[in-house]
């Protein structure tokens, strides 16, 4: 979800910065068992800095579905 996430705090941080810190936040939930998105808000760079409904929404994951699409249709294709 790094990668959601970066795109929402580019505006408020620069690319290299919103990177670091959808990646580290991303480890410190994971060690923390707490919600990615509540990580990203209370970062220092971020807090207050971006919207908080569209950076919770980049980061649901079942909003996330990635290349699955692609990689279905291949699978598709190939068995035909």
């Amino acid at each position: 979800m790094a990668e959601p996430a970066a795109r929402v705090l580019v505006p408020a941080v620069g690319s290299d910065t919103a990177k670091r810190i959808a990646r580290e936040a991303s480890e410190t939930a994971r060690v923390q068992g707490r919600p990615y998105a509540d990580v990203l808000l209370e970062h220092t760079d971020v807090a207050g800095k971006v919207d908080e409904a569209a950076l919770r929404d980049a980061v649901r994951p079942e909003l996330y579905i990635g290349s699955s699409h692609a990689q279905v249709e291949r699978v598709l294709n190939a068995l035909k």
